[in-house]
């Protein structure tokens, strides 16, 4: 095992300090996240987070806040696979510190690594939180026999929503219904929002992202997967009447996600065909390039098949966005608290919401959703129940 295998250690020797240990990879921009609006800020503390690379593009914060890195990827004597490797480097590094105040699983896996986990890591902790992010518990539909033994040593499982509630019961039954705490990751481009429409009105925004500045901006999507369904909803849209299409633009984010060639030249053989303006954001967008997207777009149309309430979404709907999203998408916990949003049930029925938005027929519609919004998914909403668990 290589020496110094922990980075940038600080106070080790003060047993006083409540030690936590993040089961997750520290290059998550929302893992950085959590440990930047959550722990940060006490000084009686120790963190530690599984990272490989050095923590990537945030080893500088990493370093700068003094959280200690455990490496995954540190060489092994004579072991050649990388899994085995990983998971050598955690047992490690988590017998040599011993005990920890909390343990805290971001992102369940659904391979032998929560075994690994449950048998071998969480009983180093008091306490054990386990949460799920969405896909690890949205993608199979039969319950996993590897994360089950982890949700049985968690002292709390937490979740985003409804829906996530409805896809746990469904696969394990109640049996986990008291350790259940329904607590979200706040949206931390919500600041920047609100500096872009401080500094700049639609017109100026529009023009940083290369849209013609007076036409009625509709984003489709917010990644290029194939399940977002573009393809479907330009489809329909390129049956507008003329003096519609004259009138709105497409944006697409395309900078993440993975899409094949094959369905990137559909979706641009049909938007030559709707006579519809239309761009592709290119490369990764910072949070700042993300707030001036949100904020210059008047329609955001979501068509995904399935969502567990995504950022992206509620980033529009925070910016004054008229948000288009699907029946078959039933956001429960945004409704409860007073968010107001169009819905359709079939995908026919966009040109006709398109054409009562750009006539204006829907102005009253989410004219709050910034301020429900802002308390109710703001990291600074969400902190104090995070912080709960950890006490």
């Amino acid at each position: 095992m290589k020496k110094g295998s922990i980075i940038y250690m600080t106070n080790y020797l003060n047993r006083k300090n409540k030690k936590i240990l993040i089961l997750g990879n520290a290059e998550s921009m929302w893992v950085k996240e959590f440990i930047e609006f959550v722990l940060l800020g006490k000084t009686d503390q120790e963190i530690y987070v599984l990272a490989k690379n050095s923590g990537g593009e945030f080893a500088e914060f990493y370093k700068n806040n003094s959280v200690n890195l455990l490496q995954t990827d540190n060489p092994v004597k004579l072991i050649k696979n990388k899994k085995l490797t990983t998971v050598i480097n955690i047992l490690h590094e988590v017998r040599r510190i011993k005990k920890f105040d909390v343990i805290h699983i971001h992102y369940l896996p659904l391979n032998m690594m929560s075994f690994i986990y449950s048998k071998f890591v969480l009983k180093y902790g008091n306490t054990v939180i386990t949460s799920f992010w969405g896909s690890d518990l949205l993608q199979n539909d039969k319950p996993n026999k590897w994360q089950k033994k982890c949700l049985e040593k968690s002292n709390y499982i937490t979740i985003s929503g409804s829906i996530l509630k409805e896809e746990l019961v469904k696969k394990y039954g109640n049996v986990f219904l008291d350790k259940l705490r329904v607590i979200k990751f706040g949206i931390s481009v919500f600041p920047y929002i609100d500096k872009q429409k401080e500094k700049f009105d639609k017109k100026k925004l529009k023009k940083m992202l290369g849209v013609n500045e007076e036409k009625t901006l509709v984003a489709i999507g917010y990644n290029a997967r194939e399940s977002q369904q573009h393809l479907e909803v330009v489809e329909q849209l390129k049956s507008l009447p003329k003096q519609y299409k004259e009138r709105i633009s497409f944006i697409f984010q395309f900078g993440t996600g993975v899409s094949t060639q094959e369905y990137r030249d559909a979706l641009k053989r049909v938007l030559d065909e709707s006579g519809i303006e239309y761009v592709f954001t290119k490369g990764f967008l910072d949070k700042e390039q993300t707030a001036i997207l949100r904020a210059a777009a008047d329609i955001f149309v979501h068509a995904q098949k399935t969502d567990a309430l995504s950022a992206s979404v509620q980033e529009y709907l925070y910016a004054g966005a008229y948000v288009v999203n699907p029946v078959w998408i039933d956001y429960k916990e945004l409704k409860e608290v007073g968010v107001q949003y169009i819905e359709y049930d079939s995908f026919d029925k966009l040109p006709h919401i398109i054409q009562d938005i750009v006539d204006e027929k829907m102005s009253n519609i989410g004219i709050h959703n910034t301020q429900i919004l802002k308390n109710f998914a703001s990291w600074d909403a969400q902190k104090r129940k995070w912080l709960e668990l950890y006490n």
